[in-house]
């Protein structure tokens, strides 16, 4: 038996052929669930219940906006009656008038039967105090409603309660030459507009039932002429189908789509027998190339990975190869340059300290022209030791390395700079943390690197700014930060400061050796240098050395 629960449907036919159908929304009749409902029953029941659900939104929307609706109206009429009623009251003799007062309010009340109350306030030495009011006992004092409209001048409407019912409250003050001189207050009931609301609703709620109804049985006799019939027809085509006879088929005297299908299975089953014994060849085949093709595919992307893996550390290696000889090339370059310049001066300042010590022994001299003999030669060998250091520094030798204060170090080239900082402007700070160890360093190496970054802050601001100073220890290690105020170093320039010969500074103002030796010296001692530069300005230079004793490098 044909099950209509949308599974698939199979069966052999004698002569080897596997027919699937699916079928969708039918199966044997049982009611047991909203699943085994006709398709028929389902679509009827949509209908009915979006029928339902719109002819229930509506009513209810229709009555909301009625309801709505009706409140603002009698809030207008409420602020209409009471406007009214205080421009009737046109002299200050009528407002003091209680009995004439009470008169008007009865008459009022008894042509409105939808107010509830009625309150007549005059403005007394002490504020508003009742006149008159259709109640038996006059308020103490007037509502914070009424005081309103009394202080604006203006119709206040709010919304509350009177005798226990919704009502809309409303004050307009009793004007007389331009001045205000009273409240007249009411209560009006909303008690008919809710009825009026309800009674409205019902009545849309009772016509949209009646039309939901008729379109549900117009729906329901178009439906079964042009969607059961043809649906039962093509469901017994498939019963057959399944059955192995696939000689049938439907037959539909019909140009609409439910023809055009019963034409398309006609079609279908018709090319399913002659064409199912090549497909099954042609499946073969395409299975078995397939598993041959995944089988290759996989070797060669399997090879592939590797040779790109390879490529890859072969492009890594090469990259860092190349730099590192552009590196050794540019500094084998500077030495050369700092030798040559190191012979070139050392070798003229060792001739005249010889001269010097000869002359200083010639007969003939004071006292005093010996002793400036003296300081001259002692200036020539202090320019020695300098071209010797700068050679060491060059060629990245740490030379006499002994225990230094770094924070001593800081403050000697931060005061040897002060005058320099002080000309340009610049403020610089220096910050230690607490008590920092010594470092087992070249003093005068360290110095010049320091000096170095000094200088190179200094350029960077020539109108002026601020350099920090900060020392201490970190991961083991200790750091010397020098932080400025200045613009900062380009993106495209970061990576290559440190290089030799390269400047950002204009021409003539710089050699592009500075970073270049500094680095070269921190490296000797096994330190780093790095140099960052934040988003909002500025450049950060951080040097990190490590923490030895004398016994650990040895």
């Amino acid at each position: 038996m044909l099950r209509r629960d949308g599974r698939r449907l199979a069966r052999m036919t004698p002569g080897g052929l596997s027919v699937k159908i699916w079928a969708f929304g039918y199966r044997l009749p049982r009611l047991q669930s909203m699943k085994s409902w006709s398709l028929r029953l389902k679509i009827t029941a949509l209908v009915v219940g979006l029928a339902a659900g719109s002819s229930l939104a509506a009513s209810a929307v229709h009555g909301w906006l009625a309801f709505h609706a009706l409140r603002d109206d009698v809030r207008n009429r409420a602020a209409a009656i009471a406007s009214d009623i205080a421009f009737g009251i046109t002299t200050p003799q009528e407002l003091a008038n209680r009995d004439l007062l009470a008169l008007q309010i009865r008459n009022i009340m008894a042509a409105r039967p939808t107010l509830r109350r009625l309150d007549i306030f005059a403005d007394g030495p002490n504020g508003l105090i009742p006149v008159a009011s259709s109640r038996d006992t006059l308020p103490p004092r007037p509502p914070e409603y009424v005081a309103q409209a009394f202080a604006e001048a203006r119709t206040v409407t709010v919304a509350g309660t009177s005798a226990g019912q919704e009502a809309w409250l409303a004050a307009a003050p009793i004007r007389f030459g331009g001045a205000t001189a009273g409240v007249a207050a009411l209560a009006i009931s909303l008690e008919g507009a809710n009825r009026l609301a309800l009674n409205l609703g019902q009545q849309l709620l009772f016509v949209l039932v009646v039309a939901s109804g008729t379109i549900i049985v117009s729906l329901a006799l178009f439906m079964e002429r042009n969607i059961n019939r043809p649906i039962r027809a093509l469901l017994a085509t498939m019963v057959a189908v399944e059955r192995g006879d696939l000689s049938v088929a439907p037959v539909l005297a019909r140009q609409d789509e439910m023809g055009q299908l019963a034409d398309g299975l006609t079609n279908m089953l018709r090319r399913i027998r002659t064409s199912h014994e090549e497909n099954t060849q042609l499946l073969e085949r395409i299975n078995r190339f397939n598993q041959d093709l995944q089988i290759r595919v996989a070797e060669a992307t399997q090879e592939l990975a590797n040779r790109n893996e390879a490529l890859r550390r072969a492009n890594e290696l090469l990259f860092d190869l190349q730099r590192q000889l552009g590196r050794a090339q540019r500094l084998a370059t500077l030495g050369q340059l700092t030798a040559a310049i190191a012979h070139e001066i050392g070798t003229p300042l060792n001739s005249i300290s010889v001269h010097l010590q000869l002359l200083a022994r010639s007969l003939g001299l004071t006292q005093q022209d010996r002793q400036r003999l003296v300081t001259i030669e002692g200036q020539v060998r202090r320019l020695v030791q300098t071209v010797q250091e700068r050679l060491a520094a060059t060629r990245g030798v740490a030379r006499r390395p002994e225990p230094t204060d770094l924070n001593e170090l800081v403050r000697g080239v931060t005061d040897l700079m002060a005058p320099v900082l002080a000309a340009k402007g610049i403020a610089c700070s220096f910050a230690t943390d607490g008590v920092l160890p010594k470092v087992w360093v070249d003093g005068h190496q360290i110095q010049q690197v320091v000096l170095n970054l000094l200088t190179n802050a200094v350029d960077a601001m020539p109108a002026g700014g601020s350099i920090r100073v900060e020392t201490g220890v970190a991961d083991g290690k200790a750091f010397l930060r020098v932080a400025d105020s200045g613009p900062g170093i380009p993106p495209e320039a970061r990576e290559r400061i440190f290089e030799p010969f390269f400047t950002t500074k204009e021409q003539g103002q710089g050699t592009g050796l500075g970073l270049a030796i500094s680095r070269q010296i921190v490296e000797a001692h096994r330190g780093t240098i790095e140099a960052t530069s934040p988003s909002g300005g500025g450049t950060i230079f951080e040097i990190r050395l490590p923490l030895e004793s004398k016994e650990g490098r040895g």
